[in-house]
């Protein structure tokens, strides 16, 4: 059963442009990594759950794949990449990148659907250290080996929402109406709910199918060599540290982080990277690229517009009238370069309840 019916669809129109339809199905035999391994196709995919204390897991955990709208920028230079008509677009803004968000998502009026939690679509990313620059005036001379993106959002239409309380999944899809919807013919409107209807069913199938579980359980593969290089020899990082212990005992600084930057090839496909939980002694996340993202540990309270604990990913919600941005601790790859953060508080009046919290590790610093 779909909610809403197209009856009530229609009313929503009047309401808002973006009206999620969504169907519910069991998930008594599923798990949100099993899950996600059914559906992560594409460049951009994500899981995102949640645990407080180690102990205490929350109810919802997010999953999807295949993004409507990919939004990367570099300094003040903006990449915006539109999947569904294959169309990208590149350009310099004039004030901020998150200037250039907050024109994405300006135009988008969210219904309410009695049913769904608070986050059930909009845009999911990361924001990198650099980004402070847009808030604070600091140096920028370390040079840039990894050319990384300094922000990269997806604007998610489409996603699943696994219930840890009642054990379903909700395969959610936004309806994201044309300007003047109050114009738009009830035909027109009747397209577009059977659209989301078949986008549905699509990703229903998709979790029909089995999972391969022996190979995904790293109990059941032999262990390897994994060459992992370090951007400091041994020797070098030392002499980082002696020289950091001197600065503390001058007096000049009383705390640093020396961090250094190990790579390795990653050759698995990108689903069994959440195999690492049961094995690695980090109580990290892990963001097996730049393209896809599973955030391990995220917990964002959207009521109240603000952030509990790490994650690696972002989210503005559709329900949330504010930016609602944690960014974390987290140990990222991309192509198969390895990189530490570390975390931080950075807060900014652009926009009102915006908090960021992360800090990027720089080589020797």
């Amino acid at each position: 059963m779909y909610y809403p019916d197209f009856k009530e669809f229609v009313k929503l129109t009047v309401k808002g442009n973006v009206i999620p339809v969504y169907k519910e199905i069991n998930a008594d035999l599923d798990t949100p990594v099993s899950t996600f391994l059914k559906i992560e196709k594409g460049d951009y995919a994500f899981l995102l759950e949640s645990v407080e204390g180690q102990e205490k897991v929350a109810r919802y955990s997010f999953l999807g794949s295949r993004p409507a709208l990919v939004f990367r920028s570099k300094a003040k230079r903006i990449e915006i990449e539109r999947m569904h008509e294959k169309k990208k677009i590149s350009y310099t803004c004039d004030v901020s990148p998150l200037e250039e968000i907050r024109k994405l998502i300006k135009d988008f009026k969210p219904v309410e659907v009695k049913g769904l939690p608070r986050f059930y679509g909009g845009l999911l990313g990361y924001m990198g250290y650099d980004m402070v620059r847009f808030f604070e005036e600091i140096p920028d001379k370390n040079p840039d080996h990894l050319s990384l993106p300094d922000a990269v959002f997806v604007l998610t239409d489409t996603l699943l929402v696994f219930d840890h309380v009642n054990h379903t999944i909700k395969i959610v899809t936004n309806v994201m109406l044309p300007g003047g919807t109050r114009k738009l013919p009830v035909g027109a409107k009747k397209k577009l709910y059977v659209k989301a209807l078949r986008t549905i069913e699509r990703l229903h199938s998709q979790l029909n199918r089995p999972v391969d579980y022996k190979k995904q359980d790293p109990e059941n593969r032999k262990p390897r060599p994994l060459p992992v290089k370090s951007n400091f020899t041994k020797q070098e990082f030392c002499a980082i540290v002696r020289r950091a212990k001197e600065y503390i005992r001058q007096g000049d600084i009383i705390q640093v982080v020396p961090s250094q930057r190990f790579q390795a090839p990653v050759r698995k496909r990108r689903g069994s990277i959440p195999c690492l939980r049961t094995r690695s002694p980090m109580s990290r996340s892990l963001m097996p690229s730049a393209r896809a993202a599973l955030a391990l540990l995220p917990r964002a309270d959207l009521r109240a517009s603000r952030i509990i604990s790490r994650s690696t990913l972002s989210s503005v919600a559709w329900r949330v009238p504010t930016w609602v941005v944690p960014v974390a601790s987290a140990v990222c790859s991309v192509g198969g370069r390895w990189w530490p953060w570390i975390t931080s508080s950075v807060e900014s009046s652009t926009a009102r309840s915006m908090t960021f919290s992360s800090s990027r590790t720089l080589p020797g610093q």
